[in-house]
């Protein structure tokens, strides 16, 4: 009979490289490419801001700031406890992301919409932003973070029950689950970066552009996580990136946002942010005194 590994012990998901993904997520990237050297779809972006305009403010404001770099981390943050392999993932995945990010920006310098439309002819919440338009860095962010996580949660999921029953794939209602968990996870990163537009930041193509690379950026860190699983499986390596955690969250607390109709989502991230690192202390704390009473006896 096949043992089942420890409840303590995280099982290391293994990151196929799909090409059917890859596939796709290029040819977005080519076609986003290939639409920046086109005019600017202004027709296109005037309409999805004036759809967008009929909801509130605030709900635009609170996805976007899920696409903000401090915000997204905190948010994520309960990630460390419950699977730190995606939580590790969404870092790893940050070198390719931020590179890939600030090379298209500087080669095509971009300008934004309200650069060239007048900005009254179309909805603005927050700051008036002109310049370095194509990727959108948020859109990046969240594709990045989504990605990762489901590349870890998934193959997660596919290994403890293989480890389980040997002979084992995923169940129907696992699989209906996961297919679930998927479209939830890269409808909110779609939804934050359409935020973009209805904020008045960004084309549509940037956007497309920025769920690209985003995606290759996030698979990136999945990958690395399994080349490299010491690192995200040391108890010090946790610990420190809880602490990391705890000063973004305090920061947030002390730097006002640039769109504060969206305060809910920054709550949010301090929330998960301090109670994360709170639980680490705890079960740290925990853990020392059953050590002590074990010496004692």
């Amino acid at each position: 009979m096949t043992e089942k590994p420890p409840a303590s012990e995280h099982i290391a998901s293994k990151v196929p490289v799909n090409r059917v993904f890859i596939a796709i997520v290029l040819i977005a990237l080519i076609l986003a490419l290939y639409l920046q050297t086109r005019p600017p779809q202004r027709a296109l972006f005037l309409a999805l801001n004036a759809w967008a305009s009929q909801y509130s403010p605030s709900v635009w404001s609170f996805l976007t700031l899920l696409g903000d770099g401090g915000v997204l981390f905190t948010v994520l943050s309960p990630l460390l406890l419950w699977r730190p392999q995606a939580m590790f993932a969404v870092l790893a995945a940050v070198p390719l992301g931020a590179l890939s990010s600030v090379a298209l920006k500087a080669l095509f310098q971009a300008p934004r919409p309200a650069t060239l439309i007048d900005p009254g002819l179309f909805t603005v919440i927050g700051p008036l932003l002109n310049n370095a338009s194509f990727p959108s860095g948020h859109t990046l962010a969240a594709f990045a973070a989504a990605v990762a996580v489901l590349a870890v949660v998934v193959q997660g999921r596919k290994a403890e029950a293989v480890a389980a029953t040997p002979a084992r794939l995923l169940s129907r209602p696992d699989l209906v689950k996961t297919t679930a968990l998927a479209a939830a996870t890269l409808g909110l990163a779609a939804l934050v970066g359409f935020s973009r537009i209805a904020v008045g930041a960004h084309w549509p193509v940037d956007v497309l552009a920025g769920a690209a690379c985003g995606s290759l950026a996030g698979w990136s860190g999945a990958w690395i996580t399994q080349r490299y699983p010491r690192v995200w499986n040391s108890l010090v390596g946790q610990f420190l990136y809880g602490q990391v955690l705890l000063v973004t969250a305090m920061w947030q607390v002390l730097h006002p946002s640039d769109y504060p109709q969206g305060a809910l989502a920054v709550a949010l991230g301090i929330v998960c942010g301090v109670g994360t690192v709170v639980r680490q202390w705890f079960a740290m704390w925990r853990n020392a005194g059953s050590k002590a009473a074990s010496k004692s006896v």
